[in-house]
Parts: C-alpha cells; structure tokens; sequence
C-alpha cells in the first residue's frame, strides 16, 4: 500500500498492520524519537523489515541538515527504532565495567573486563573514500532544471572530534562527490488530484539533509570496532550501553 507522513509513523504502521500489508506483530516498538521529516513511498511487495531498514537511512531526528540515520533492531523487549545519535548521547549506561590487572573490582563497577580485542581503528583511507571528513552533495532539480552544490564537513555535523586526529591536507577539500535527482512531482504528498497538485513541486525527501549526512554517521559508528569478553550479564539486551 502507500505510505504517507513521517518515517517513523510509517515504520510503527508496517510493524503492527497485519498481514498481508505489515508484520502485524504484537511486540512492544521503541520509536525515539519521531523523525522530523515525512517520506511518501509504495510499499511494492517488499518485505516488512526490508522497509525498516531502508527507512532508518532516510530518517533525520532532532538535527536536520547535521545528522540523519537511525538504527532498526529487535531485543528482548521488543522491535526498536532509534536515533544513531540517541542511542549514544547521555550516561544512561546499564553497565559500567573496567579492564585491570587486577582481580578485583573497583568501587563503582559492576564488573570487569576479562579480555578485549581490537577488530577495527581509525582507517583514513577509507574514512576518506566514504567522506566523513568532508564531502559534497550534487542536486539537480528537475521541475527548475537548477542545479546545486551542497558542501559538507565534519564540523558541520558537530563530529569534528574524528577529523581532528587527521592531517588537514586531508580534510580541507571534498574526497567524496554525491549525486542526486531530486524527488519531485513523482508521488506527491495529499489524498486526492487537488491536495497533491498542491504539493507536485515540492521535495518529497531532501536529499541534503539526508544522505551525507545518513553515510557520514553509519560510516563513523563502525570506524572503531572493540570486542570484550565479561562476566554472564543476562540481564543485559541489545542496544544497552
């Protein structure tokens, strides 16, 4: 069917409609928070879950045009639509732990670190070949045949910690071109011919608030990869830090 209005409206409505046009489950959904931007699409035969991760690259929470992307997954609790952002801001941690050399644990942990590996660190190279230094989104709009060139840097996204540790020979120009056709006066907003002439001009989902910045921050989540071995916390689920 077709969906209209928010992105996270749309992702709560395929999860709990049921079958055939939704996953019609009964678990609980975390949505925090609701996107900012509205997203009109057709669903196409396309499964459930392959709508909600498509739509978590699309989603823009509380700072348009410096931050997009959300993260879609099931825990315990339930299915969870988040904010990369969210997820990671704040000391709401579940846990606190620490690596000594030591056997005991200090006050204020609730355990230790028994052994950590290092998967991934910062690589340049690809951090450069993926723009999250710095990057530039090419728009062309076809109802106004205008062109457009939006520059992007970390400083934009107010990620600038990452770029500081690199040479600036390496982050003063672009290593990353985008390019885009705007969507406009494909599936316009509106129930009916009246309200969607209305709205045949305007953007259906702004790529420049969107896709570098989507990229940018999914790229920077997994440019530092740990792996530690503790304690059994079962009582610790997905998505908790």
């Amino acid at each position: 069917k077709r969906y209209d209005g928010k992105i996270s409206d749309s992702v709560n409505s395929i999860l709990t409609d049921p079958l055939p046009n939704g996953l019609g489950t009964d678990k609980p959904i975390n949505i925090n928070p609701d996107t900012v931007n509205e997203y009109s699409f057709w669903g196409n035969g396309r499964t459930p879950f392959y709508w909600c991760v498509t739509l978590a690259k699309k989603g823009i929470g509380s700072n348009p045009g410096k931050s997009a992307g959300y993260l879609f997954f099931e825990n315990k609790e339930g299915f969870n639509f988040i904010a990369i952002d969210t997820l990671f801001e704040g000391e709401d941690y579940v846990k606190k732990l620490i690596y000594t050399d030591t056997y005991q644990t200090p006050e204020g942990y609730d355990g230790k670190i028994i052994s950590y590996t290092m998967n991934k660190t910062v690589d340049v190279e690809k951090s450069m070949m993926m723009g999250n230094y710095n990057n530039e989104l090419q728009s062309f709009n076809p109802f106004d045949n205008e062109y457009q060139e939006t520059p992007l840097t970390s400083e934009d996204t107010e990620t600038e910690f990452a770029s500081k540790l690199v040479n600036t020979e390496f982050t003063q120009y672009p290593s990353r071109f985008f390019s885009q056709v705007q969507d406009i006066g494909t599936l316009p907003k509106g129930s009916d011919l009246k309200a969607q002439l209305k709205t045949a001009t305007e953007e259906n989902l702004s790529y420049q608030d969107v896709t570098a910045q989507s990229s940018m921050r999914y790229d920077q989540l997994m440019s530092i990869q740990l792996t530690i071995t503790t304690g059994g916390f079962v009582d610790l689920k997905v998505g908790d830090k």
